[in-house]
């Protein structure tokens, strides 16, 4: 295995163009990388100037530190070339992607277009302008995150232009106006490009493409962009980035908002769908429970399903008594007085006598009359009437009187 600088083993190439990437490994630090090969004398350049351009491109890599840009850690010149010592990349370019898959959705592209106006504006904040912002330079890693690489035409701030008079430096569909005629490179340059690349990302072909590499320059230049077939959400962006005029076109800022809005709709694609239920509340049925006293350290059983209640029978009708008067309930008898004699043996009440009035007949001293058993007719029971008596009030039952029975004698008083 070539080894290279007695300390990066190179592998298979990776890809070929004006310059060739070969998979290497650092056998000091032990990892992956990727090695680029810039040839010294090729096309009409000499070697000062590639090399130059290779340095160049080492320095503005260098100035950078940020995820979107592909870093170099090293810089190498050997068997005459200059090799630049990089990150390895795992993913294809956005090139091999449309040309594998077709034309992207918007959201995808946006996505992608995002990460390669990240970079954009990091280079642009140190004074670095790309000058080459193509699918071919753009990588993209799972989940979409764009990097972008191979800054050998950078132009950057403050320094010579290593470019050879009369020739065109950049790709010729992408390139900006201002580009194509040699004119002030600022970072709306870069802004250009990124709406040809975005062109490209949703239609599958550049906006400007013809012939030759002069005549697709001359229609950069004087005429205007392919119509769009798959017109949609990034048409207004792309519209807006693909202006002649440098001052007219979008800036950074108005287009990462347009972006960012359009490509959330691919993180939400992208996103795994949540069950609904899942983590819902629970309602469950509430089951009678029996009743549990106070301080009752015993579980309750648990209570079997009350099944719906069933409809109750029709009352029975209640028996018809029988057709008799009810007993008269029993009249408590008066208790003696301490304070009278001992009564005399029970003897029948006396009866009222033909024509005399109620209550005229007064019972003996010291006696009190006994209450006579009421016959049985349903009529209630009169009130008893209260007489006098030498030793106190005594109680004495109205006696009934039967119109059709004669009157019985009354007993014959005791002589006082």
């Amino acid at each position: 295995m070539e080894k290279l600088a007695d300390r990066y083993e190179l592998g298979d190439a990776l890809g070929q163009g004006r310059s060739t990437v070969f998979r290497a490994v650092d056998s000091r630090l032990r990892r992956d990388v990727a090695i680029k090969r810039v040839q010294l004398l090729a096309g009409q350049e000499d070697a000062q100037q590639v090399r130059t351009r290779a340095l160049r491109e080492a320095q503005a890599s260098a100035r950078l530190n940020n995820p979107a840009v592909v870093t170099v850690y090293d810089v190498v010149e050997e068997d005459g070339a200059i090799w630049l010592v990089m990150e390895l990349v795992a993913g294809p370019s956005l090139s091999q992607i449309v040309s594998d898959e077709g034309p992207l959705p918007a959201p995808r592209a946006a996505a992608i277009g995002l990460g390669v106006l990240t970079a954009l504006e990091a280079a642009h904040l140190v004074g670095v302008v790309h000058r080459d912002v193509k699918p071919a330079n753009v990588l993209v890693t799972e989940g979409d995150r764009a990097k972008l690489t191979d800054f050998g035409v950078a132009t950057i701030r403050d320094e010579s232009r290593v470019t050879a008079t009369g020739l065109i430096v950049g790709s010729p569909s992408y390139m900006a106006p201002e580009q194509a005629t040699g004119g002030e490179i600022t970072a709306s340059t870069d802004l250009w490009a990124l709406g040809a690349m975005l062109y490209f990302s949703v239609e599958g072909t550049p906006p400007f493409q013809a012939g030759s590499a002069l005549a697709t320059a001359s229609a950069v230049v004087h005429g205007e962009p392919r119509p769009q077939q798959n017109r949609g959400q990034l048409t207004p962006v792309i519209d807006r980035l693909l202006v002649k005029d440098p001052a007219a076109r979008a800036r950074a800022g108005e287009i990462r908002a347009a972006l960012t809005r359009i490509a959330r709709d691919e993180r939400r694609r992208r996103r795994p769908r949540r069950d609904p239920s899942a983590g819902a509340t629970q309602l469950m049925p509430v089951t009678p429970q029996a009743f549990k006293p106070a301080g009752s350290s015993t579980p309750s059983p648990p209570a079997a399903a009350v099944p719906p209640p069933a409809a109750a029978p029709p009352p029975e009708p209640a028996p018809t008594p029988p057709d008799r008067a009810p007993e008269p309930a029993p009249t408590p008898e008066a208790e003696p007085s301490a304070l009278e004699p001992d009564p005399a043996p029970e003897s029948s009440a006396s009866e009222m006598e033909p024509g005399s009035e109620p209550g005229s007949s007064a019972p003996a001293p010291g006696l009190a009359a006994e209450p006579q058993p009421e016959p049985s007719v349903p009529a209630p029971e009169p009130a008893p009437t209260v007489a006098e008596s030498p030793t106190g009030p005594v109680t004495a039952a109205k006696p009934e009187l039967d119109p059709g029975a004669e009157p019985e004698p009354s007993a014959p008083e005791p002589d006082p």
